[in-house]
C-alpha cells in the first residue's frame, strides 16, 4: 500500500510580531518534520529564513486538546475512562461522517463493523501511546 502524500487544506496567520510568527495549517497525513518544511520553504519564498521552533497538534481525528490526557494523570483508572470515553466519541464520529442512520434491531451494518474495528484497536496500545495519539 502505498503511503499517502500530505495535502494542506487551510493556512492561517494567527499572530505575526516579526520576526515571530505562528501559523495554524490544516492537513491530512502530514508529520512534523512536513510542517517544518513547509515553515522553512515560506521563508525562501519570502527571500528570508524562517525556522520552525514548535509544532502542537491540537487536533488528530476526532480527537482534540480536551481528548489529551496529561501526564500527570496517567494511572489505569483515568486511562480506562479514557479509552471508554475515546470509544463513543469515534462512533459518533463516524457516524456523523459516514451519514450512519439509526439502526433497526440487532443487524449490524458495514458502518457498525467499520466502528467497531476502529475502538478494538486502541485498546491493545501501551498509556504512551494512547496519550500521544490523542493530542
Amino acid at each position: 500500500m502505498e503511503k499517502t502524500p500530505p495535502l494542506i487544506t487551510a493556512i492561517r496567520c494567527l499572530q505575526f510580531a516579526p520576526p515571530e510568527f505562528q501559523l495554524e495549517i490544516q492537513c491530512l497525513h502530514e508529520t512534523q518534520q512536513y510542517l517544518r518544511k513547509i515553515v522553512h520553504e515560506i521563508g525562501l519564498e519570502l527571500k528570508s529564513t524562517a525556522v520552525c521552533t514548535q509544532v502542537r497538534r491540537i487536533r488528530d481525528g476526532f480527537f482534540t486538546l480536551d481528548s489529551a490526557l496529561l501526564r500527570t494523570h496517567w494511572n489505569l483508572q483515568n486511562i480506562r475512562n479514557s479509552i471508554q470515553d475515546s470509544k463513543i466519541k469515534v462512533k459518533v464520529g463516524l457516524q456523523r461522517s459516514l451519514g450512519h442512520q439509526a439502526r433497526s434491531g440487532k443487524r449490524h451494518t458495514d458502518m457498525d463493523q467499520v466502528a467497531e474495528s476502529k475502538l478494538h484497536s486502541t485498546e491493545g496500545m501501551s498509556a504512551s501511546d494512547l496519550t500521544h495519539k490523542m493530542r
